[in-house]
């Protein structure tokens, strides 16, 4: 059975890409910071069988990521999908205001958490039949806006 590990998995894209990889037969380890407020993905995760586990994580937390590694060791990962990520609090910030601990928190989350989930996940990534990593953005990634 095909296995995806996807972060961000409570709400939005993440939650429907949960929703749809499970309908089609995917293990799927959902990834959030807070699944006991998740209510709609521990719903989507009871009704799946044994195909969806919730899973703890904030993509920033070191000892989180450790953990999760370990849980997971020796069991291959078709995809890991990079979906967490933060837009920030720009609404006091303009240039010569600027909050660098506001540009660490957005950097740390949508840049080095997702290189070191793929440090920690390569192993299980290389052991699979599909060996893929995807790297999302939505709204942080517009050359738009």
């Amino acid at each position: 059975m095909p296995t995806l590990l996807i972060t961000g998995a409570n709400r939005g894209i993440g939650l429907e890409l949960t929703r749809q990889y499970a309908a089609d037969g995917w293990q799927v380890h959902a990834c959030c910071r807070s699944p006991e407020a998740a209510t709609e993905l521990l719903d989507l995760s009871a009704q799946s069988g044994e195909l969806i586990h919730v899973h703890a994580l904030d993509v920033c937390n070191d000892q989180q990521r450790t953990a999760l590694a370990q849980q997971l060791s020796g069991q291959p990962i078709d995809i890991l999908f990079n979906n967490a990520g933060m837009y920030g609090d720009w609404d006091y910030q303009s240039f010569g205001s600027s909050n660098a601990a506001e540009w660490d928190k957005v950097f740390r989350t949508n840049v080095i958490a997702p290189m070191q989930m793929m440090e920690h996940f390569a192993d299980n990534v290389a052991a699979s039949e599909q060996k893929l990593i995807a790297n999302m953005s939505s709204k942080m990634g517009s050359m738009q806006d």
